[in-house]
């Protein structure tokens, strides 16, 4: 994403809200928890309002996910370490917390709902496919990728 952000330095980048719970779900793959919490409804409750911490304004997440994290079963304890790590950032010695790995502006959902923007990437994803598709390889030949923009444009 840095890369991204130097080539177009004015381009808004968000993240996809289908790929955090998708994330969220290969976690508690990995932790051995996702089928304890599909049998648990208190832990799958849970995993869900961790997820659900993307549709609320950002200058209550950290505080929302502290109480949450508080509140919710021991067995959750490496998910919600982490989620900290990754989307929420730990805090250090004197409490302060760290730049996560993705930015609250870059997986928050809040904003875009409130202004009916999309809150899932599937349209460019959908458009991806289109142009593998077109193109039956993942990388062409210049000619052939502005052939296959052509077609797509073209209906």
């Amino acid at each position: 994403m840095n890369a991204m952000r130097a080539v177009f330095p004015g381009a808004a980048i968000f993240g996809c809200f289908f790929h955090l719970v998708r994330s969220m779900k290969r976690q508690l793959a990995e932790k051995r928890l996702l089928a304890q919490c599909r049998n648990d409804s208190t832990l799958q409750h849970t995993a869900r309002m961790i997820i659900a911490l993307a549709f609320l304004p950002r200058d209550i997440v950290q505080a929302t996910f502290d109480q949450l994290a508080s509140e919710s079963p021991d067995v959750l304890e490496p998910v919600l370490n982490w989620f900290e790590r990754t989307y929420v950032g730990c805090r250090n010695r004197r409490g302060v917390r760290r730049a996560p790995l993705f930015h609250l502006e870059l997986w928050s959902v809040h904003e875009r709902i409130l202004m009916g923007r999309d809150h899932t990437n599937n349209f460019v994803e959908a458009a991806h496919r289109r142009m593998k598709l077109e193109h039956g390889a993942d990388h062409s030949t210049l000619l052939r990728f502005i052939e296959g923009i052509r077609k797509v444009q073209a209906g």
